[in-house]
Protein backbone atom coordinates (compact mmCIF):
# COMPACT_ATOMS: atom_id res chain seq x y z
CA UNK A 1 0.00 0.00 0.00
CA UNK A 2 1.94 3.14 -1.22
CA UNK A 3 -0.50 5.87 -1.74
CA UNK A 4 1.93 9.03 -0.39
CA UNK A 5 1.16 10.52 3.08
CA UNK A 6 0.97 9.30 6.76
CA UNK A 7 -0.78 5.80 6.38
CA UNK A 8 -1.50 3.65 9.70
CA UNK A 9 -1.71 -0.06 9.47
CA UNK A 10 -4.78 -0.38 11.99
CA UNK A 11 -5.93 -4.10 11.93
CA UNK A 12 -6.94 -7.07 10.28
CA UNK A 13 -10.25 -8.73 9.49
CA UNK A 14 -10.95 -12.20 11.99
CA UNK A 15 -9.69 -14.16 8.86
CA UNK A 16 -6.53 -11.82 7.83
CA UNK A 17 -7.74 -11.83 4.47
CA UNK A 18 -8.34 -7.82 4.94
CA UNK A 19 -6.03 -5.03 6.36
CA UNK A 20 -7.46 -1.79 7.39
CA UNK A 21 -5.44 1.48 6.25
CA UNK A 22 -6.16 4.64 7.86
CA UNK A 23 -4.76 7.58 5.82
CA UNK A 24 -3.96 10.92 7.38
CA UNK A 25 -4.14 13.81 5.51
CA UNK A 26 -4.07 16.14 8.24
CA UNK A 27 -4.45 15.68 11.97
CA UNK A 28 -8.23 16.33 11.29
CA UNK A 29 -8.56 14.83 8.24
CA UNK A 30 -7.89 11.28 7.41
CA UNK A 31 -9.41 8.42 5.47
CA UNK A 32 -10.34 4.90 6.02
CA UNK A 33 -9.22 1.81 3.59
CA UNK A 34 -9.78 -1.77 3.23
CA UNK A 35 -7.16 -3.79 1.08
CA UNK A 36 -8.11 -7.15 -0.04
CA UNK A 37 -4.40 -9.25 1.13
CA UNK A 38 -5.40 -11.85 -2.01
CA UNK A 39 -6.60 -9.77 -4.65
CA UNK A 40 -5.06 -6.58 -3.61
CA UNK A 41 -7.80 -4.77 -4.23
CA UNK A 42 -8.29 -1.12 -2.36
CA UNK A 43 -11.63 0.31 -1.04
CA UNK A 44 -12.08 3.41 0.32
CA UNK A 45 -14.70 2.95 2.77
CA UNK A 46 -15.09 6.61 3.90
CA UNK A 47 -16.14 8.87 1.32
CA UNK A 48 -16.76 12.20 2.93
CA UNK A 49 -16.82 15.86 2.70
CA UNK A 50 -14.85 18.33 5.30
CA UNK A 51 -12.83 16.91 8.39
CA UNK A 52 -13.42 13.48 9.28
CA UNK A 53 -11.28 11.22 11.57
CA UNK A 54 -11.24 7.39 11.72
CA UNK A 55 -10.38 4.63 14.52
CA UNK A 56 -9.60 1.17 14.05
CA UNK A 57 -12.39 -1.42 12.93
CA UNK A 58 -13.97 -3.59 15.47
CA UNK A 59 -14.73 -6.92 13.39
CA UNK A 60 -17.90 -9.33 13.99
CA UNK A 61 -16.26 -12.56 13.64
CA UNK A 62 -18.28 -13.65 10.50
CA UNK A 63 -16.82 -9.70 9.24
CA UNK A 64 -20.21 -9.26 7.85
CA UNK A 65 -19.52 -5.56 8.63
CA UNK A 66 -17.11 -3.71 12.10
CA UNK A 67 -17.49 -1.01 14.53
CA UNK A 68 -15.35 2.16 14.86
CA UNK A 69 -15.30 5.54 16.27
CA UNK A 70 -15.23 8.50 13.65
CA UNK A 71 -16.57 12.44 13.83
CA UNK A 72 -17.37 12.44 10.38
CA UNK A 73 -20.54 14.92 9.67
CA UNK A 74 -20.61 15.55 13.46
CA UNK A 75 -18.57 17.55 16.21
CA UNK A 76 -18.04 15.06 18.53
CA UNK A 77 -16.62 11.21 18.32
CA UNK A 78 -19.48 8.33 18.18
CA UNK A 79 -19.75 5.09 17.17
CA UNK A 80 -20.69 3.82 13.53
CA UNK A 81 -21.43 0.84 11.80
CA UNK A 82 -19.70 -0.48 8.61
CA UNK A 83 -21.92 -3.19 6.82
CA UNK A 84 -19.58 -5.06 4.22
CA UNK A 85 -22.11 -6.34 2.39
CA UNK A 86 -24.23 -3.17 1.60
CA UNK A 87 -20.89 -0.78 1.77
CA UNK A 88 -22.85 1.76 4.23
CA UNK A 89 -21.73 3.19 7.30
CA UNK A 90 -24.43 4.34 10.09
CA UNK A 91 -23.73 6.09 13.51
CA UNK A 92 -25.18 3.50 15.87
CA UNK A 93 -24.10 5.66 19.55
CA UNK A 94 -23.55 9.26 19.66
CA UNK A 95 -23.58 11.00 23.29
CA UNK A 96 -22.60 14.35 24.18
CA UNK A 97 -19.05 13.28 24.88
CA UNK A 98 -16.13 12.14 22.75
CA UNK A 99 -16.19 8.21 22.19
CA UNK A 100 -12.12 7.45 22.91
CA UNK A 101 -12.07 4.01 22.36
CA UNK A 102 -14.16 1.06 21.90
CA UNK A 103 -13.13 -3.34 22.18
CA UNK A 104 -15.42 -5.82 20.79
CA UNK A 105 -15.07 -9.09 22.35
CA UNK A 106 -14.32 -11.91 20.07
CA UNK A 107 -18.03 -13.45 19.95
CA UNK A 108 -19.19 -10.15 18.63
CA UNK A 109 -21.88 -10.18 21.75
CA UNK A 110 -20.31 -7.28 23.76
CA UNK A 111 -19.00 -3.75 22.74
CA UNK A 112 -16.69 -1.91 25.49
CA UNK A 113 -16.99 1.67 24.93
CA UNK A 114 -15.05 4.09 26.60
CA UNK A 115 -15.87 7.95 26.54
CA UNK A 116 -13.68 10.98 27.43
CA UNK A 117 -15.78 13.15 30.12
CA UNK A 118 -14.17 16.32 30.61
CA UNK A 119 -11.21 14.65 30.40
CA UNK A 120 -11.90 11.94 32.44
CA UNK A 121 -12.79 8.19 31.31
CA UNK A 122 -16.01 6.61 31.72
CA UNK A 123 -16.59 2.57 30.59
CA UNK A 124 -19.86 0.78 29.42
CA UNK A 125 -20.70 -2.34 28.47
CA UNK A 126 -22.93 -2.93 25.40
CA UNK A 127 -25.51 -5.49 23.93
CA UNK A 128 -23.57 -5.42 20.18
CA UNK A 129 -26.72 -6.02 18.53
CA UNK A 130 -29.10 -4.28 20.57
CA UNK A 131 -26.45 -1.31 22.02
CA UNK A 132 -28.44 -1.42 25.03
CA UNK A 133 -26.08 -0.89 27.99
CA UNK A 134 -25.49 -4.08 30.03
CA UNK A 135 -22.88 -2.56 32.46
CA UNK A 136 -21.57 0.59 33.84
CA UNK A 137 -18.76 1.07 35.63
CA UNK A 138 -17.98 3.11 38.30
CA UNK A 139 -14.11 3.76 38.92
CA UNK A 140 -12.23 6.83 40.76
CA UNK A 141 -11.82 9.72 38.82
CA UNK A 142 -9.09 8.80 36.18
CA UNK A 143 -7.90 7.68 32.55
CA UNK A 144 -8.69 4.16 31.02
CA UNK A 145 -6.64 2.68 27.99
CA UNK A 146 -6.38 -0.53 26.51
CA UNK A 147 -9.61 -2.51 27.25
CA UNK A 148 -9.15 -5.40 25.47
CA UNK A 149 -11.38 -8.87 26.30
CA UNK A 150 -10.27 -12.24 27.13
CA UNK A 151 -10.31 -14.77 24.14
CA UNK A 152 -14.18 -16.65 25.82
CA UNK A 153 -15.94 -12.76 26.44
CA UNK A 154 -15.97 -13.32 30.19
CA UNK A 155 -13.03 -10.80 31.20
CA UNK A 156 -12.19 -7.01 30.14
CA UNK A 157 -8.49 -6.09 31.22
CA UNK A 158 -7.99 -2.60 31.16
CA UNK A 159 -4.88 0.13 32.03
CA UNK A 160 -6.23 2.61 34.71
CA UNK A 161 -4.25 5.72 35.99
CA UNK A 162 -5.46 9.00 37.72
CA UNK A 163 -3.52 12.17 39.14
CA UNK A 164 -2.64 9.86 42.51
CA UNK A 165 -2.20 6.32 40.85
CA UNK A 166 0.51 5.14 38.20
CA UNK A 167 -0.83 2.99 35.15
CA UNK A 168 -2.08 -0.68 36.77
CA UNK A 169 -4.21 -3.60 34.99
CA UNK A 170 -7.68 -3.76 36.11
CA UNK A 171 -9.99 -6.54 35.54
CA UNK A 172 -14.10 -6.81 34.68
CA UNK A 173 -15.81 -9.98 35.19
CA UNK A 174 -19.21 -10.20 32.98
CA UNK A 175 -20.79 -12.67 34.70
CA UNK A 176 -19.97 -11.07 38.15
CA UNK A 177 -20.37 -7.24 37.02
CA UNK A 178 -17.73 -6.34 39.05
CA UNK A 179 -14.20 -5.15 38.99
CA UNK A 180 -10.75 -5.15 40.51
CA UNK A 181 -7.24 -4.41 40.58
CA UNK A 182 -4.72 -6.70 39.22
CA UNK A 183 -2.03 -5.54 39.80
CA UNK A 184 0.22 -2.52 42.08
CA UNK A 185 2.93 -0.90 41.09
CA UNK A 186 5.07 -0.49 44.18
CA UNK A 187 6.31 3.14 45.21
CA UNK A 188 8.51 4.62 47.89
CA UNK A 189 6.07 7.65 48.24
CA UNK A 190 3.09 7.32 50.20
CA UNK A 191 -0.23 7.59 48.18
CA UNK A 192 -1.57 10.70 50.77
CA UNK A 193 0.84 13.30 49.72
CA UNK A 194 -0.45 13.36 46.13
CA UNK A 195 -2.83 15.70 45.09
CA UNK A 196 -5.98 15.17 43.40
CA UNK A 197 -6.76 18.46 40.70
CA UNK A 198 -10.03 20.15 40.61
CA UNK A 199 -11.50 20.80 37.34
CA UNK A 200 -12.36 24.32 36.82
CA UNK A 201 -13.51 26.54 33.98
CA UNK A 202 -13.34 29.91 33.25
CA UNK A 203 -14.52 32.29 30.79
CA UNK A 204 -11.95 33.79 27.96
CA UNK A 205 -11.93 37.31 26.36
CA UNK A 206 -14.73 35.98 23.89
CA UNK A 207 -17.05 34.07 26.19
CA UNK A 208 -15.14 30.81 25.38
CA UNK A 209 -15.58 28.29 28.60
CA UNK A 210 -11.77 26.81 28.99
CA UNK A 211 -11.44 23.74 31.11
CA UNK A 212 -8.65 23.36 32.95
CA UNK A 213 -7.05 21.33 35.75
CA UNK A 214 -5.90 23.09 39.86
CA UNK A 215 -3.33 21.29 41.68
CA UNK A 216 -3.75 23.40 44.68
CA UNK A 217 -0.59 21.85 47.59
CA UNK A 218 -2.00 20.50 50.92
CA UNK A 219 -0.20 23.09 52.70
CA UNK A 220 -0.22 26.68 52.03
CA UNK A 221 -0.64 29.56 52.67
CA UNK A 222 -3.18 32.33 51.65
CA UNK A 223 -0.89 33.51 48.69
CA UNK A 224 1.34 30.74 46.50
CA UNK A 225 3.67 30.36 43.67
CA UNK A 226 1.72 29.32 40.44
CA UNK A 227 2.97 26.98 37.40
CA UNK A 228 0.67 27.18 34.04
CA UNK A 229 1.80 24.09 32.20
CA UNK A 230 0.45 24.74 29.08
CA UNK A 231 0.36 20.79 27.11
CA UNK A 232 2.18 20.32 23.61
CA UNK A 233 0.26 18.71 20.44
CA UNK A 234 -1.09 21.85 19.94
CA UNK A 235 -4.16 19.41 18.90
CA UNK A 236 -3.64 17.53 22.10
CA UNK A 237 -5.45 17.72 25.41
CA UNK A 238 -4.62 17.53 29.26
CA UNK A 239 -5.80 15.05 30.76
CA UNK A 240 -5.46 13.99 34.94
CA UNK A 241 -2.98 11.09 34.63
CA UNK A 242 0.01 10.41 36.85
CA UNK A 243 2.41 13.22 36.65
CA UNK A 244 5.13 13.07 39.13
CA UNK A 245 6.76 16.14 38.20
CA UNK A 246 3.18 18.17 38.89
CA UNK A 247 2.72 16.38 42.26
CA UNK A 248 6.67 16.85 42.79
CA UNK A 249 6.07 20.60 42.72
CA UNK A 250 2.54 20.95 44.77
CA UNK A 251 4.45 19.09 47.49
CA UNK A 252 7.32 21.96 47.48
CA UNK A 253 4.19 24.26 47.57
CA UNK A 254 3.11 25.04 43.94
CA UNK A 255 -0.08 25.03 42.69
CA UNK A 256 -0.06 23.74 39.15
CA UNK A 257 -2.96 25.32 36.46
CA UNK A 258 -3.25 22.95 33.50
CA UNK A 259 -5.28 24.58 31.14
CA UNK A 260 -6.81 23.17 28.13
CA UNK A 261 -6.21 25.79 25.94
CA UNK A 262 -7.96 26.92 22.55
CA UNK A 263 -7.39 24.69 19.69
CA UNK A 264 -6.81 21.27 22.27
CA UNK A 265 -8.70 18.00 21.60
CA UNK A 266 -11.54 16.05 23.44
CA UNK A 267 -14.01 18.89 23.51
CA UNK A 268 -15.49 18.48 19.30
CA UNK A 269 -14.42 19.99 16.21
CA UNK A 270 -15.73 23.48 17.09
CA UNK A 271 -13.10 23.55 19.89
CA UNK A 272 -10.14 22.27 18.35
CA UNK A 273 -10.55 24.82 15.81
Amino acid sequence: FAQGGWCDALDFSPSGKKLAIRKQHTFVHQDLYLVDRESGEVELITTHEGNAEYGAPAWLPDESGFFFRTNEGRDRFGVSFYDARKKTATYILTTHWDISQISLSRDGANLAITSNEDGYSALVVYDAKTMRPIAEQSFPRGIINRARWSCDGRHLAFVFESATQSKNVWMWSKNENRHWLLTHLPSRVPERIFVEPELIHYASFDDLHVPAFLFLPQKRTDKVPVIINIHGGPEEQYRPVFDALTQYFTYRGYAVVAPIVRGSAGYGKKYLA
